[in-house]
């Protein structure tokens, strides 16, 4: 006798327990998917913050070597940080929410994700105030948005700094 596929009920008993099959490995997939993506986005905006945070590091290394302090206007650069930033300090470090402490020589970046990373730089930072066009030697500290930031240098108690301008002390 010839089993013909359109009237044969052979495999119709298990056919459920594969459905279920199929569902759980598809649901499995997609979860895997999301994880992956969700780890290659949030490993994108850690690598466009970084960028963004070693540019403002660069422009004012670069005026602290120029070391003309007090003369010309400086270099005005925008940037934008982003939210994956709980902030970022130059001239200062800080570790788990905690006040900033004053190190000119280094700048800090907080992660919403609770890491940070601390780098050092050549150039002594302070924090330019934009009302007064006063350098004071304290850190700068930015959070996530827009800055349109002005980096000069400065001479303060007898040291030049590369005075950020722009940023919130």
């Amino acid at each position: 006798m010839k089993i013909s596929m359109l009237y044969s009920e052979m495999g119709v008993d298990f056919l459920a327990m594969r459905t279920v099959v199929v569902l759980l490995i598809a649901a499995a997939l997609i979860a895997m998917s999301a994880v992956y993506v969700n780890g290659y986005a949030v490993g994108f905006s850690k690598d466009q913050a970084r960028q963004e945070i070693d540019r403002i590091a660069e422009v004012s290394g670069a005026e602290y070597a120029e070391s003309c302090p007090d003369t010309g206007d400086g270099v005005s650069i925008d940037v934008a940080i982003p939210r994956c930033v709980r902030r970022a300090v130059f001239g200062g470090t800080g570790e788990n929410n905690s006040t900033v402490k004053r190190q000119a020589c280094v700048y800090y970046i907080e992660y919403t994700d609770g890491s940070s990373e601390t780098r050092v730089l050549d150039a002594r930072l302070a924090y330019g105030n934009d009302t007064s066009q006063v350098a004071r030697d304290e850190p700068v500290v930015l959070y996530p948005g827009r800055y349109s930031l002005n980096i000069k240098s400065e001479t303060m108690n007898g040291s030049i700094f590369a005075a950020i301008y722009g940023g919130a002390p």
